[in-house]
């Protein structure tokens, strides 16, 4: 009767992120890494000429968005449905509205045992070596950067 209106998958083997949905006419636009999640945005399609299952979706590290395959044609998967990814603050925590951790103002200070889904990320700093990510705080909807 319902169907989940955010879908989200985890890599499990390295596969390619193509620009179309047509395997052999499209670019790789990079490889996505064991670990990272997904947000599908379309699909799953079935690819009958290859017998694959792709998605269109959102690599939460860096926002970039392809086709990817889901279930590759031996039945190998790449790709698990997982729930959202969210993070449970163990101490305090600076939520902040830039990436950069230095120069950023602070949204407000996350307690201990807060829930903060994730929106983006998390990523490493260019400058500094801290992982951050951008979340929303599930009992205020506060947005905002913080430090892994």
């Amino acid at each position: 009767f319902f169907v989940m209106v955010e879908r989200y998958f985890r890599c499990v083997k390295e596969i390619a992120i193509t620009s179309e949905f047509d395997i052999k006419n499209s670019t790789t636009l990079r490889k996505l890494e064991i670990q990272e999640f997904v947000e599908v945005l379309e699909g799953p399609q079935s690819d009958e000429s290859l017998g694959v299952m792709r998605i269109r979706a959102r690599v939460l590290s860096d926002g970039i968005t392809g086709w990817i395959t889901a279930k590759g044609n031996q039945g190998t998967p790449f790709l698990q449905e997982r729930p959202k990814p969210c993070f449970v603050a163990c101490a305090a925590v600076a939520l902040q509205d830039g990436f950069a951790s230095q120069g950023c103002s602070e949204v407000r200070s996350l307690r201990p045992g807060e829930v903060v889904e994730v929106l983006e990320g998390p990523r490493q700093e260019v400058l500094g070596n801290a992982l951050r990510a951008r979340g929303k705080v599930e009992l205020d909807g506060a947005t905002g950067w913080f430090t892994i």
